[in-house]
Parts: C-alpha cells; structure tokens; sequence
C-alpha cells in the first residue's frame, strides 16, 4: 500500500497513464513477464528508486519508465522484505546509544 505522502500521485491521471504505458512496452517486450524472476507475468509496476518526500515532484524519479520495474507479486513482495530488512544503525551521543532512523 502506498505510504500517505504518496496517496495522491498514485492516483494522478499522470501516474495512470505512465503506468499503463509502461505495461504496454513491457507487453511489446516479452508479453509483460516479471522483468525480474522472467517466470511469471508481471502484475506491479514499482520505483528502482523509492519514492520519498523530497523526490515525489520531481517526474525524473516519479514518471520516467527508467526508474520503473514490472514485477509479479512475489518477486515485488521480496523485493520489498529485502529493503525492511536492513538493520538498525546507531551512533553514540554523550555516552547513551542512538537510533539512527530508517530512510524512507
């Protein structure tokens, strides 16, 4: 589920459109298979790079198809545990132990 900072260009005219014709190519391509595992068809079109707060304005990032990848669910759905998975970082401050929060 898109994170609420992202809730309305996900449902943008614009984002329907890059979306849709980002599956079309990727139909033209090999008949819209999962570009990673090559197995499956695909179902989800997502970001190589994340879509953030600082870079959801800028359609380099949000609506260029080389920053788009067309995944079946469960090559989307590791993919994702992949990125919640790194491990907590922390630094020192004072002599107590601080949380390094996760970027988003």
């Amino acid at each position: 589920m898109a994170q609420e900072f992202a809730k309305s260009f996900y449902n943008s005219k614009a984002w329907k459109l890059c979306r849709a014709s980002y599956i079309d190519k990727r139909i033209a391509i090999d008949g819209g298979m999962c570009e990673t595992c090559h197995q499956e068809l695909g179902k989800i079109v997502h970001h190589k790079e994340w879509l953030t707060p600082e870079n959801i304005n800028n359609p380099y990032i949000t609506l260029n198809h080389d920053n788009l990848k067309y995944d079946c669910q469960t090559c989307h759905n590791q993919e994702k545990e992949g990125e919640e998975q790194e491990p907590p970082r922390y630094y020192f401050e004072g002599g107590r132990v601080v949380l390094i929060p996760p970027e988003e």
